[in-house]
């Protein structure tokens, strides 16, 4: 007599299960450290410009003063909210022990080592076969630098990114694993870091999670621990930027948003509607079809899943990808109202809404091609064994060749924060500052509007420059009426002021009368403009391109 069949329910999934199927091959770890040591002369090749980086002199300044570990101690940009906290006690300490720029260096090698680490662990999980991940990561710098359409990169200076998105690598690995309860603790840890880089890829994968068809993910009453567990994680970083606006008033915080979104950022969080907008979406989208086209063409391929990688870590991917083309939509969407609801708009916007997407495009375009190729080497090494060395071999030459061109390019070029120009005479009177015996330490500077590097470089405080934003709400309109009250409809010129709308003596007279206004006593701009023209005020220090003018006490 047969036994009584039972409808056996289908087994959990377990807290780290990912799908079934073979077993990966484990390499030997001297092979895993030359892929890492490779990925990282890639990243190498793309950050390894002269320090200081475009966002160096703001991230280590303010690490700096939250340390006390020397700079300007009355400066209003410095003394404004730290709205990267968990950033600033966790790298600060370096400046009182080193230089800014060693801390930058050691800052950029260690965050370059870490993101190896990590994206050679996130390529491997789809393209298993050695030395595809260095290809991978050429590929996702190549696109990110020349397909973004908001300006959002992964690979530059040493700041709070970085490491957030080496946390992302590493909970991206585990989404497409299956290993879910392991993605929030690393996002959670993520945001900690960088609140928006981590919050939006929270965002993302909980929409992959409910993408997912319910018998191939971990159900939530299994996950709550560990989603908790990444909020509580998340709250260094996510405390201080609700802070940023708490007991402002509503009419301060509108102004704030309005100042922020339209006026200062609107390249990273209105591209559809600034100048060069249009072509910068219009190259974006190009590779998000490319890339919705190979996943569906990878997916759907029976080829694919008799010679790759198990295709449902490419189809996670995919809907993690997908949900951040949907956030990339609804920031379009909302943009498109800002002549309505300005004030509305510019409270939504001011999140980055585009930052996901930016990088997540071409990160995923790079890992399909990643899949596609190992599925290409293991064919070829059933048929006819030298293909695929053949096929190896133009992959190394391509990416080296990207490799040193990059490198080239990038380390020849001046400091990216470095704006003013020619740069070496700028350095030049900045040492003078530096340096000098007649001026002391706790002076304020009216500076040229452009320059992101005269605290970096001399230690003394300045009233506003274009560069240096605030992050609070109340700061940041204050930091808006210094610029608007020095520099006035001509801030965008390379002069401090026009001088050729006034007469030398009452561009002396405006200097003396703000220099009481804001505290300043001294002046560095251009040395003439227009040519021979110089102000009636005593000169400190002066080179062939700049002066420095003292302004009187009364």
């Amino acid at each position: 007599m047969n036994a009584p069949e039972h409808n056996t329910p289908m087994p959990t999934p377990s807290i780290d299960q990912a799908e079934n199927n073979t077993p990966e091959r484990r390499l030997p770890w001297w092979l895993v450290l030359i892929e890492i040591a490779l990925i990282f002369i890639v990243l190498f090749s793309r950050g390894a410009t002269p320090v200081p980086e475009v966002n160096e002199p703001y991230y280590i300044g303010k690490a700096a003063h939250f340390w006390n570990a020397g700079g300007p101690s009355d400066d209003a940009f410095l003394d404004s909210a730290d709205s990267h906290l968990v950033f600033y006690i966790t790298a600060g300490w370096l400046t009182l022990l080193f230089t800014p720029t060693q801390v930058c260096w050691i800052g950029r090698i260690l965050t370059w080592l870490l993101m190896a680490w990590s994206w050679r662990r996130l390529s491997y999980a789809l393209a298993p076969l050695p030395f595809v991940s260095v290809l991978t990561a050429a590929m996702a710098v190549f696109l990110r630098v020349n397909f973004h359409m908001a300006g959002e990169w992964i690979i530059g200076g040493f700041e709070a990114k970085g490491f957030a998105f080496v946390l992302v690598f590493l909970a991206l690995e585990a989404l497409v694993r299956g290993r879910w309860c392991r993605v929030w603790p690393l996002l959670g840890a993520a945001s900690a870091m960088h609140v928006l880089v981590g919050g939006w890829t929270t965002l993302a994968a909980a929409g992959a999670w409910l993408i997912t068809p319910q018998d191939r993910r971990v159900p939530l009453k299994t996950m709550w621990p560990y989603l908790l567990l990444g909020f509580c994680l998340s709250l260094p970083g996510l405390i201080p930027a609700l802070l940023l606006t708490v007991g402002t008033p509503r009419d301060i915080v509108e102004r704030a948003n309005e100042i922020y979104v339209y006026l200062r950022f609107p390249h990273h969080l209105i591209p559809l509607i600034t100048r060069t907008g249009g072509l910068f979406v219009t190259r974006f989208a190009l590779i998000a079809i490319l890339y919705l086209v190979l996943s569906r063409w990878i997916l759907r391929s029976r080829w694919v899943k008799k010679t790759g990688p198990p295709t449902e870590r490419l189809n996670r991917l995919d809907t993690f990808v997908l949900t951040s083309i949907i956030i990339l939509l609804g920031g379009m969407a909302i943009s498109l109202l800002y002549e309505t609801f300005p004030a509305r708009v510019a409270s939504l916007l001011r999140f980055y809404w585009f930052r996901l997407p930016d990088v997540m495009i071409p990160i995923a375009l790079a890992l399909a091609a990643g899949t596609l190729l190992t599925c290409v080497i293991r064919w070829s090494l059933g048929r006819w064994r030298p293909a695929a060395w053949i096929i190896s071999a133009l992959v190394v030459i391509c990416t080296t060749g990207a490799i040193g061109s990059q490198f080239h390019t990038r380390w020849n070029s001046p400091p990216q924060a470095q704006k003013i120009h020619p740069p070496d005479y700028w350095v030049d009177i900045c040492q003078q500052v530096a340096r000098s015996e007649t001026i002391p330490e706790d002076a304020r500077f009216f500076t040229p509007f452009e320059n992101q590097t005269f605290r970096w470089y001399t230690g003394r405080s300045e009233v506003a420059i274009w560069k240096d934003t605030p992050q609070d709400a109340q700061s940041m309109v204050d930091w808006w009426n210094r610029l608007e009250d020095i520099y006035g409809e001509n801030r965008q010129d390379t002069h401090l002021f026009t001088f050729g709308a006034f007469p030398p003596s009452q561009v002396a007279q405006r200097l003396q009368d703000l220099g009481r206004r804001y505290n300043a006593k001294y002046v560095l701009t251009y040395r003439t403009w227009p040519a021979a023209t110089l102000l009636p005020l005593p000169v400190v220090h002066s080179n062939e391109r700049f002066m420095v003018y003292q302004l009187p006490d009364e």
